[in-house]
Order: C-alpha cells, then sequence, then structure tokens
C-alpha cells in the first residue's frame, strides 16, 4: 500500500462538541458525543484529490476541537448515524485551484533562484452547526468563511517538460485543506495580536488577546504567531516576526485575556516568506460542558 494510501486510509474521530449540557453517559462506557461531523466537498480535480480533501476537512476540524473527541468513531468514510449525536456539524467546501505553466521561479532571500510550481486555491467554507430534535437536525448557527492560500510545489533541480504532467498532479495533492482550521479557529477561538512595539527588525514587545467564543470551556491553548510588519519599506520590508504564547488556565465561554509575549525577527530562505499574512497555528484543549 503506499503512502497516499495509507494517509487516505487513517480513520478519523467522530467530535465531540457540548452544547452547554452535562454529556449523557451510559454505565461502563464513555459519553455519548455531542457532536458529530460530516464534510463535503465540491472540488472534483480526481477522486484521490477529493478523498484527500475530505480526510483533510475532517482531520483539521478535530484538530481544533482536542478534549472534545470521541475516542470511538467509525472508519473514515462512514458516514455517522443520524441521532447519534446532539448535534452535528456541516462543513460544506467549494473551491477552485490552478497550476499554472510556465512554472514560477521564486527568488531566493539571495541571489539565487528555485522552481516551484504554485497553485492558487480560492473558495469558501460553510458551516452548519444543527441540533437533533426528536427525528431531525435542526440550524444552531451558520456561517461562510472565503480564503485564499497559495501553495508551492518544489521542482527538482532537473526535469523538463514531459515532467509537468505528473508534478502538477504531484502540487494538488499537495494543496491541502489546512485553512480550514483558521476558519474555524476565527469563530470559535479568535486569536489577534492586540499591541505590538518595538524598532523594526528587533525583538516586538506584544500583546495577545485570546477569546472563547465557543459554547464550551477552553481548558489549555499553545499557539505559535507570524507576521510581517507593516512599518518596514524598501529592503527592510523583508521583516517578519514569530511569537509563542502558553495559556495553561481555564478559560469559559465569552471570556477572554489579554496575554504577553515576545515577537523574534525570523530568518526566512525566500522573500515571499516574509510577506505572507498572519499566520497562526493553535493547538487548542477543550473540556465538555457541565450540566446548567
Amino acid at each position: 500500500m503506499g503512502a497516499f494510501a495509507r494517509f487516505v486510509m487513517r480513520s478519523v474521530a467522530v467530535l465531540v462538541v457540548p452544547g452547554g449540557l452535562a454529556p449523557l453517559r451510559v454505565h461502563g462506557a464513555e459519553p455519548v458525543p455531542e457532536l458529530d461531523v460530516v464534510a463535503r466537498t465540491a472540488v472534483r480535480v480526481s477522486p484521490q484529490h477529493t478523498q484527500m480533501v475530505l480526510w483533510g476537512l475532517t482531520d483539521y476540524a478535530r484538530q481544533c476541537l482536542t478534549g472534545l473527541v470521541s475516542k470511538s468513531a467509525p472508519d473514515y468514510g462512514e458516514a455517522p448515524k443520524d441521532g447519534a449525536a446532539r448535534f452535528r456539524l456541516l462543513i460544506e467546501h467549494t473551491a477552485s485551484l490552478k497550476t499554472p505553466t510556465p512554472v514560477h521561479e521564486v527568488l531566493l532571500n539571495g541571489d539565487f533562484y528555485s522552481p516551484f510550481l504554485v497553485t492558487q486555491e480560492k473558495g469558501a467554507y460553510r458551516f452548519r452547526l444543527t441540533q437533533w430534535q426528536e427525528s431531525r437536525y435542526v440550524n444552531v448557527a451558520e456561517w461562510t468563511s472565503p480564503y485564499a492560500v497559495t501553495h508551492r510545489f518544489p521542482l527538482p533541480k532537473s526535469y523538463d517538460s514531459r515532467d509537468l504532467a505528473g508534478l502538477r498532479e504531484n502540487a494538488l495533492m499537495g494543496a491541502s485543506p489546512k485553512s480550514i482550521k483558521q476558519a474555524l479557529l476565527d469563530r470559535i477561538l479568535p486569536i489577534r495580536i492586540g499591541q505590538s512595539q518595538g524598532d523594526v527588525g528587533r525583538p516586538q514587545s506584544c500583546q495577545v488577546i485570546v477569546k472563547n467564543a465557543s459554547r464550551w470551556p477552553l481548558k489549555s491553548l499553545k499557539a505559535a504567531l507570524e507576521w510581517p510588519d507593516a512599518r518596514a519599506r524598501g529592503q527592510a520590508r523583508y521583516t517578519r516576526y514569530g511569537a509563542t504564547i502558553t495559556l495553561a488556565q481555564a478559560l469559559a465561554p465569552g471570556q477572554h485575556i489579554v496575554l504577553p509575549c515576545t515577537g523574534t525577527p525570523l530568518n526566512r530562505r525566500f522573500r515571499w516568506e516574509y510577506l505572507e499574512p498572519m499566520a497562526i497555528e493553535a493547538s487548542p484543549v477543550f473540556a465538555p460542558a457541565e450540566g446548567q
């Protein structure tokens, strides 16, 4: 079995999201899941690509809800049973992907060039949170998150036009839907820099605002942030900072907290890496809500 086949056949857990009520428990068993996830995509590049996207949508959503994930779940591709969970999160994904030729060459941060295939992806994630009532799911919340991302696929040193068809396919397969993490967390756990002070290219004194906009308690959080310096000009514009934050205390729904941090100047190989918009890689851990 190839690496991709092993990738798409991995099991994906059913998510558990509290709805303000204590989880139901069966004697000797784990809590009944509060929420399951159903992902759909309109992208039809190839059957293998569609499988990769569906797996990614579900798995990345699960990573945003650590601590609320059921340990027992159907294998990937098996739809959860209606009514088996109190809530269902529906993810509907639409996107267009373009990997044009000729090959783009991206200038290094020195005097060298490196060839890349660049895939432009533009689309939207539509989220619908529904609640099971008697015999059907009823909408509780609904929102749409448009997005646009650029995927870069490095090419081997020696290649010719006969290789491009296969390389373009590999580039498309590498265009995973990881942007869904930011789209989901922007809604349930927005993280923003409220203040950044310091000379351009020097360490920054920062404040990061974290708001728990979800319906369940946040138990802990680790996050890494990267952002460009909007004040820079000329060659100095190639300035980017990185910072990490840790929250080791509970944050109740609706509350926010301001965390201090230090933005450290980053070294990157390519100029485009310095100009990318703010990126946040967050690893939250939630706890089921207690009964009201």
